[in-house]
């Protein structure tokens, strides 16, 4: 009875119908389109976001503590990433500004303290083949290691490059560590490289390479020979066994080892052989990371896609380059939905084709495709003014088709 009714409707009243849901759909479109806000298609990533479940929740939780612990927050309850000594733990457990400044203030005072007494003794002094000069910004005198690399350690924001080794990094050859410093000259000599580097392309990259240069008091890897290479990796496998060792205390900010207190040689008490085990090689693998200066994102792409095609593929015989991190996994993700819109165009083709071979009718097959869109608009109106939910699930196709 209720069909009859609604098809009899249809039949006496099609143009009343049709005018009310064209009115209906406008007023949608352009409540949508001019009230609402727009969707930000910036990031790609959203749509991969689990929304409204325990992981979602522990994620919010985690950024919403790291933005309001940051220093740069303004909050004055800070927390601190300095293990304090025993009699710091004794007492309640302070967070506040006062305390993270004088954790600072006993690491710098502890650095120089040892810095001080080292130079009395017999200890080889790293990196003085580097003249000294002034931070620009800060007016402080920068220390040897700094002066090499024009930093003080290794920072997850550079570009890096995994390099595999055919052989132990203790044992290798002086054979592999000459391609791996022409490799790393190569990188540094692409066109593609020069625009994006940093401190105008004259720092040298933390690499195993670089650090045996530095370690062994030369200028560049190219300087380095081979005694100087066999002495620094004997140097790192005999001081392998403090850093596997070593309790998580007797560490401060930079890896800066404080060696009469927790029975560390001397030989092993320099950062710089904390951040090769730390950053630079694997402890299980034949393979070693470099970081160059260069920050990561999109500028890098061109840099990405010459090392990717050309040097990834011209394999050495004991080194080749076996994977890059030039932070460009989202930028990859969109380049990836772009070109798949072929593929999602030939699927909408077909399924018209075969809605119009079913039903032998192109008016059916084009108020059906019709329909489809119309109902789409109804539900972002309804997502946006009646549930209040952000994220529409068909954004993708609004963001592959602009």
């Amino acid at each position: 009875m209720g069909r009859s009714r609604y098809a009899e409707l249809l039949t006496h009243y099609p143009v009343p119908i049709l005018a009310v849901i064209l009115v209906v759909v406008c007023s949608c479109t352009l409540l949508s389109v001019l009230v609402a806000k727009p969707p930000d298609f910036s990031d790609p990533l959203q749509g991969f976001i689990p929304r409204y479940t325990d992981i979602h929740s522990s994620y919010r939780a985690w950024h919403s503590l790291v933005e309001n612990t940051a220093i740069s927050s303004g909050s004055r309850d800070l927390l601190t990433f300095y293990p304090l000594d025993e009699k710091a733990t004794a007492g309640t457990w302070n967070t506040t500004t006062s305390t993270v400044n004088e954790l600072y203030q006993r690491f710098r005072r502890s650095s120089s303290v040892d810095a001080s007494n080292e130079s009395d003794s017999d200890i080889t002094s790293y990196g003085t083949t580097t003249p000294d000069f002034y931070a620009p910004f800060t007016g402080r005198v920068l220390s040897p290691k700094e002066q090499f690399f024009c930093d003080s350690k290794p920072r997850g924001g550079y570009a890096q490059l995994a390099f595999s080794i055919s052989e132990d990094i203790y044992k290798m050859n002086f054979d592999t560590f000459t391609q791996l410093c022409q490799l790393q000259a190569d990188v540094e000599s692409s066109e593609y490289y020069k625009p994006v580097c940093q401190f105008d392309c004259m720092c040298r990259s933390f690499s195993l390479v670089n650090y045996v240069a530095y370690l062994s008091n030369r200028s560049s890897c190219f300087d380095v020979i081979q005694p100087d290479m066999t002495s620094t990796l004997q140097l790192l496998q005999y001081c392998y066994t403090f850093y596997e060792t070593i309790p998580f205390d007797c560490w401060y900010g930079g890896g800066m080892f404080h060696s009469r207190r927790c029975n560390v040689s001397d030989r092993c008490a320099n950062e710089a052989i904390f951040e090769l085990y730390h950053y630079i090689i694997s402890t299980d693998k034949p393979i070693t990371l470099t970081f160059i200066h260069m920050a990561q994102g999109k500028p890098t792409y061109s840099l990405y896609t010459e090392l990717r095609n050309v040097i990834s593929k011209s394999r050495n015989k004991n080194v080749h380059l076996m994977a890059l991190n030039f932070g460009l996994k989202e930028h990859e993700f969109e380049l990836s939905l772009t070109s798949d819109i072929c593929w999602i165009s030939l699927a909408l083709v077909v399924v018209v084709l075969i809605i119009w071979i079913y039903t032998e009718s192109v008016f059916i097959t084009f108020m059906t495709c019709t329909s489809m869109a119309f109902t789409v608009i109804l539900s972002y109106t309804l997502y946006q003014f009646v549930f209040h939910i952000e994220y529409f699930l068909f954004s993708i196709y609004w963001q592959l088709l602009w």
